[in-house]
């Protein structure tokens, strides 16, 4: 979800700035001025020092901030919004596909019809929400967010919808991927594994850049070891955009302690897990059965990341190995 805020909006009450920076967190991306005299940082420092700390906070890039979204905000997008241009609804038209909401100050929002009545408006043609920034909360389209982020997968949808509804939105604010899967080797020396069609999906439709994956393969010696890198090696040798790819294979028993339910982390940002691999979710056109999928975010990530960590730590020099683009 794209959020494009009027800098005149930023000065706000503490609740509303509260209440927008909860919703960013767990769904959104920000889309803010890029000009040389009025970007959303100099924005900022110009406000009344209680507004101007908490969004220096949500700004921060470690993720130990208040907001946690270190990634999120180095991979926002600029975009320059024409705001003083926006005097009706249909104005909006000129940024379909450039973001999802707008939050705009009052008084301009007064002018597009945004009142009591009529909190958030909806612009069809551009399918653009805009409302003041204490409203967000009220949105729509977060409403539909939240309701997908924690909706099953169902049998017989579509893979590709499933990628673009799912998983996309994620990858393409992302740098570094993680896989947690004790099942995704079980089959990848077949066709019938979907593990690279999701790999593939990251290379072309995504910023993607780096994948780790945590997997394992029944009575795991050296010499099968080898035979699944050089498998990786031939699909690396494909890609375009994926420059680092590492690979883990601790030992059964080690996920059964550690790592039993399957995830895929975007970044230190946004996970989600799922009920079953995305070898069996990716190995055809439609899903064969449905599954369990919810939205991770914030404090929950730690969780994931520990995992991985563990995973990690309890694999053998022998059973792990990185590739990467010479």
């Amino acid at each position: 979800m794209k959020f494009a805020v009027e800098p005149d909006a930023l000065e706000a009450e503490i609740s509303a700035i509260s209440t927008l920076l909860n919703c960013w967190e767990a769904h959104g991306v920000l889309e803010t001025l890029d000009s040389t005299d009025k970007t959303i940082d100099n924005q900022i420092k110009n406000l009344k020092d209680t507004f101007k700390d908490r969004w220096q906070n949500a700004l921060k890039k470690k993720a130990e901030t208040n907001a946690k979204f270190s990634r999120a905000f180095k991979k926002c997008r600029y975009i320059d919004v024409n705001w003083a241009n926006v005097e009706a609804l249909g104005d909006l038209d000129d940024y379909q596909n450039k973001f999802d909401i707008a939050l705009m100050e009052d008084v301009r929002a007064y002018t597009l019809g945004i009142d009591e009545d009529s909190p958030v408006v909806y612009r069809a043609t551009a399918d653009i929400e805009a409302t003041i920034l204490r409203n967000v909360h009220l949105s729509q389209k977060i409403k539909n967010v939240e309701d997908l982020a924690q909706s099953n997968l169902s049998k017989g949808q579509i893979i590709q919808h499933i990628w673009e509804e799912r998983f996309q939105p994620l990858a393409m604010y992302s740098e570094e991927v993680v896989i947690v899967d004790r099942y995704a080797f079980e089959y990848i020396d077949t066709q019938s594994n979907g593990l690279f069609k999701l790999l593939e999906f990251f290379d072309s439709k995504s910023s993607v850049s780096s994948i780790t994956i945590y997997s394992y393969r029944p009575n795991l010696n050296e010499q099968m070891c080898e035979q699944i890198r050089q498998i990786f090696e031939w699909e690396f040798d494909n890609y375009s955009n994926i420059n680092t790819l590492n690979v883990y294979m601790p030992r059964g028993q080690i996920f059964g302690m550690y790592g039993h339910d399957r995830h895929i982390r975007f970044d230190d940002f946004r996970a989600c897990t799922i009920g079953i691999g995305p070898g069996e979710i990716f190995q055809n056109n439609e899903l064969q059965k449905s599954t369990q999928f919810s939205y991770k975010y914030g404090n929950q990530i730690f969780g994931l990341k520990k995992v991985e960590h563990r995973l990690r730590e309890a694999t053998s020099q022998d059973f792990q190995f990185i590739l990467n683009k010479s």
